[in-house]
């Protein structure tokens, strides 16, 4: 990787969606194949563009918090109950994690990372890859709907349309289980 850059949208959007790859390439080791943003050029780039966005915003939260880390700043987890690490901020038990995946969509932002947070606890998940993340993370995503209305037919009486509301999950995921325990520590997500 070259020496890190970040880009305004602006500087992002006058480039070429094959210089964007290699800015996602070069900045931040992400090899992206234009296709999964879409079969046009004009819904290809806008993605790409969002996507090394991300990619800079997920960058910079490391950055900051490495930073509090080195001043002494950053709370380390606590041992809690049975031995779990558990973030004393948030509450979030780290130890008690379940390998995932969030499928890519077909939308505007389907193929960009998902962010998350619960109780303050951040966290940045690739899409189309099996990651490990605290299982108390699925019931966030599991509470992630949106609402949508459909046609459920015409009031006999008025003649005026009846119109039911559902609730649809915001993500496509898969739980595949129990993570395997990290070794030296390490966290995939």
């Amino acid at each position: 990787m070259s020496e890190q850059q970040d880009y305004a949208r602006e500087d992002l959007e006058a480039m070429t969606v094959a210089q964007l790859c290699d800015v996602a390439l070069e900045q931040h080791d992400v090899k992206i194949d234009p296709d999964d943003f879409g079969a046009s050029a004009q819904k290809r780039k806008p993605g790409i563009v969002g996507y090394i966005l991300a990619l800079q915003d997920g960058r910079a939260h490391v950055q900051e918090t490495d930073k509090l880390a080195a001043e002494g700043k950053l709370e380390e987890p606590v041992v809690g109950k049975g031995g779990d690490r558990v973030d004393p901020a948030s509450g979030v038990n780290l130890s008690d994690r379940v390998d995932i995946t969030i499928h890519k969509q077909d939308t505007p932002d389907g193929s960009l990372p998902v962010k998350l947070s619960l109780n303050g606890y951040p966290l940045v998940v690739p899409r189309g890859v099996r990651v490990s993340i605290p299982r108390a993370f699925v019931g966030v995503m599991e509470a992630a709907v949106y609402k949508r209305h459909r046609q459920a037919g015409v009031d006999k009486d008025t003649g005026e349309m009846l119109w039911e509301e559902e609730d649809v999950p915001r993500f496509a995921y898969t739980v595949h289980g129990p993570s395997e325990p990290q070794q030296d520590g390490a966290e995939a997500a």
